[in-house]
């Protein structure tokens, strides 16, 4: 990732200060002084360039882009190179993205209206033009100061005629939770019925509430947009409308052919359904009521469980939840699912080129670490490390191995998994930090490694490795986020199990050679860590872990959801409502803890 200064030079643009990162580009606020005028600079990020034929490929979508003129679609101005990277110059629209919005307050229907009608329509002119959007999400739409709401971020469209496009049709871009499930799924001949279902999910949550699919991992919430049935927005919402219902289940089916044929379609069928239903406005309070059914909805799945039947939507667990030895199960299948989603993650969201196919989610567990093989070996992404490639050998077969192989991380992590096996954890980790070098993809083999450790049903190596992860990739800024959110989860929900043994060797570990109390100096993991003091009943000691992360100005969404977990164990729920209600401000915090924020909000509030 480039990083650029406040008065630095990128062609005739001066660079003002940063607007904003994503998983491919940074943002920059920018001023042409022969123009005078204030543009917004995209600068991709330098993993991209690992593919060899980006350069042709963004010239070539830049053009394609710069060609679209419409009112709602952001306008590219510009696009040339700095330093060797490849750069977007649009127009700066002064306001707030449409998340941003949601976050402060629900919207009124007229509002609702005046936003979608006005996306539909630069959603179908783009249609009409070849170019397919691929990434419909409440953050790429925003509203100005004028409430002029735009679509932005085309530059990853690419045009829909099969055969003219230079990327890989298995190639695998979009958001999770509004992903299509063709898109899921690398088909080849998507059309803009892959955009109508994204924009079918955002309007699912502008009306219900809440998108229809939250999970853990991004694998969970793929998942459930292929197979899992579409919840209801009349029993997760009560107050919607069944015409309005009738028009989200026609946007979000899952079989493309079943869909609205046009953006223009789907915006008309809205308007008539709010007609025919007789609303004039929607309840202020359908986010929270949306939060508690679905949480409901993912407890009852959870208790099916226990009879043989499969969950449709993976819950947080509740904080102050007795554990029962059923739900200590299904907490490992879950944390068995986070190590394999981080590494899915990694690769997909990071690099943003896996095809998760229909196969390999149905035989996950065979082919946990499965990736588009074509995109490995053009050197697009980088091949993560498989479970079925570490040999399961015996202690004394890993070991000889390991003389001949002194050098190959793969081995190592054989060698480790036959430790943790044989009960020796702290000789498990000793072998697993000593390959770490050797590994090509070291975020793969950390991740990996967690996973024989969590299976060999070692608790404490798990977490060690855990922490040790978060802290050795906080300052790679290509694949932190996503260790960050897919390492965090799972050590909140490790944090929420302390007052069992389950937990108990965490704090107990805190204090050895392996990860010292007083040393940790990532934020996440020190707000994790309170986490599991407040569930000891340790107030104390979590607030001054708390409060020193604040001091420091490092204000990571975690800490506030965990300093909001604080107050409420103190019954200030006042304040702790507060702390929530920033993290739903944060654009950078992981997914699972605006979830648990808005769930937390929810039961809080008395709805």
């Amino acid at each position: 990732m480039m990083t650029l200064q406040a008065g630095e030079n990128v062609g005739p643009y001066r660079i003002l200060n940063q607007l904003g990162q994503g998983g491919m580009a940074t943002v920059f606020k920018a001023y042409h002084a022969q123009l005078d005028r204030h543009v917004a600079i995209k600068i991709m990020h330098q993993a991209l360039q690992e593919d060899e034929s980006f350069h042709v490929r963004f010239k070539r979508e830049a053009q394609i882009v710069a060609r679209l003129a419409h009112p709602n679609i952001i306008p590219i101005y510009d696009f040339n190179e700095h330093k060797g990277q490849p750069y977007l110059v649009m127009k700066f629209v002064e306001g707030i993205t449409l998340k941003k919005m949601l976050s402060r307050k629900p919207l009124t229907l007229n509002a609702i209206m005046h936003i979608f009608t006005a996306v539909g329509s630069a959603l179908a002119y783009a249609h009409e033009q070849g170019v397919l959007h691929r990434d419909i999400k409440p953050s790429n739409i925003m509203i100005d100061k004028d409430r002029t709401p735009y679509l932005t971020d085309f530059g990853l469209a690419r045009m829909a005629q099969a055969g003219e496009s230079t990327l890989s049709q298995d190639m695998l871009l979009g958001t999770p939770h509004y992903i299509s499930p063709e898109q899921a799924t690398g088909k080849k001949d998507l059309d803009a019925r892959t955009d109508i279902y994204s924009l079918g999910v955002v309007l699912y949550e502008l009306t219900v509430g809440r998108v229809p699919f939250s999970a853990d991992t991004p694998y969970a919430v793929i998942h459930d947009h292929i197979y899992t049935p579409l919840p209801l927005p009349t029993v997760v919402n009560p107050d919607v409308s069944p015409q309005i219902e009738q028009v989200l289940l026609k946007a979000l089916a899952k079989s493309p052919k079943d869909r609205y044929e046009t953006a223009t379609e789907l915006v008309a069928a809205f308007k008539t359904a709010i007609d025919a239903s007789g609303i004039k406005e929607l309840s202020p309070n359908r986010a929270s009521v949306a939060a508690v059914s679905l949480a409901k909805m993912r407890d009852e799945q959870a208790n099916a469980i226990g009879v043989g039947q499969q969950p449709a939507i993976p819950a947080p667990i509740p904080a102050g939840t007795p554990i029962s030895s059923t739900a200590s199960q299904q907490r490992a299948s879950r944390r068995n699912r986070w190590l394999v989603g981080g590494l899915v993650a990694l690769v997909f969201v990071c690099f943003a080129t896996v095809a998760v196919t229909a196969n390999a989610l149905e035989n996950f567990n065979e082919r946990a670490l499965q990736t588009t093989q074509d995109a490995i070996d053009a050197g697009i992404v980088p091949a993560p490390i498989d479970r079925l490639d570490v040999p399961e050998w015996t202690l004394d077969e890993a070991r000889q191995k390991l003389e001949e192989n002194p050098e190959d991380a793969v081995t190592h992590l054989a060698l480790a998994r036959a430790l943790w096996q044989d009960n020796q954890a702290s000789a498990g980790l000793e072998i697993y930090a000593k390959g770490l070098p050797f590994a090509d993809n070291p975020a793969s083999y950390a991740l990996t490694a967690g996973m024989l450790a969590d299976e060999s049903g070692q608790d404490t190596a798990t977490t060690i490795i855990a922490i040790q992860t978060l802290e050795r990739f906080q300052n790679d800024a290509e694949v932190y986020p996503f260790i960050r959110s897919e390492v965090g989860a799972f050590l909140y929900e490790r944090a929420i199990e302390a007052e069992g043994n389950s937990f108990r060797d965490i704090i107990q570990s805190l204090s050895n050679d392996d990860v010292n109390f007083e040393e940790i100096k990532n934020p996440v993991t020190d707000a994790l860590l309170a986490r599991a003091l407040i569930t000891q009943g340790r107030f104390a000691l979590a607030d001054a872990r708390l409060r020193r992360n604040l001091a420091d100005d490092v204000n990571v969404a975690e800490s506030h959801l965990v300093l909001g977990e604080l107050f409420q164990a103190r019954n200030n729920t006042a304040r702790a409502l507060r702390e929530w209600e920033m993290v739903s401000d944060d654009d950078n915090a992981p997914q699972w803890v605006l979830d648990r924020a808005a769930e937390l909000i929810a039961i809080n509030s008395g709805v």
